[in-house]
């Protein structure tokens, strides 16, 4: 009875240490992460659209970019499911180039419910919806054949909100990081110039690429 006892107690102490062994052969694994941090580059293409939420009556040709940059934590749940939140300082506006143009910046905070539709070791495929609040900091326009731009802040209601839709992949680097390129669309929920009722924010595409580390 004695021996028996013994062998319970030594197999009790061990149990934390083959338990704590394999947490640590699944930590590389995408879905026992649990948070996420980084940095995103993104590549903006913003037009004014005029009626409806959604207008891809733009020429490609005459499109332009605009380049940002924004921070975020990522949460994940359920294993696939995630939460993320983002800070961004999201430049935007309308025209062409060439001709005038118009340059609306934000700060804008996003907040994104995503799944991870197709997981392997080193390689991860998400898909995300989103809202977004933005805050106006500034709006100037500008045109080739002036010197100096002119400031029509005043022109643009000081919020904006929108939805966001997207995907992206993610591939491991190392242990724990990440490099993260993504696409997507999103579009303002109501007009963001004052006097004017049907005008909407587009920005359609949008990149962005960045890194990550898990904790």
């Amino acid at each position: 009875m004695q021996k028996i006892s013994i062998i319970i107690i030594i197999l009790l102490c061990l149990a934390p240490v083959v338990k704590g062994q394999q947490g640590d052969s699944t930590k590389d694994e995408y879905i026992f992460t649990k948070v996420e941090l980084g940095l995103y580059l993104l590549l903006n293409s913003p037009k004014f659209s005029h009626g409806h939420p959604i207008d891809f009556g733009f020429s490609p040709s005459g499109s332009r970019f605009r380049v940002g940059v924004s921070c975020f934590g990522r949460y994940y749940l359920l294993k696939r499911f995630y939460a993320e939140l983002q800070l961004a300082y999201s430049p935007e506006g309308g025209g062409y180039k060439s001709i005038r143009q118009t340059n609306v910046n934000y700060i804008n905070s996003n907040f994104l419910i995503g799944y991870a539709a197709f997981e392997r070791q080193r390689l991860r495929f998400d898909i995300h919806l989103g809202y977004s609040l933005g805050r106006l900091i500034n709006a100037k326009t500008s045109d080739e054949l002036f010197v100096s731009d002119e400031n029509v802040s005043a022109w643009f209601n000081s919020w904006q909100s929108g939805l966001l839709i997207g995907s992206g992949i993610k591939v491991k680097v190392d242990k724990l990081h990440l490099i993260n390129l993504n696409i997507g669309l999103s579009s303002t929920l109501g007009s963001v110039i004052k006097t004017e009722p049907i005008v909407y924010q587009v920005v359609v595409p949008s990149f962005s690429l960045g890194v990550s580390r898990k904790f």
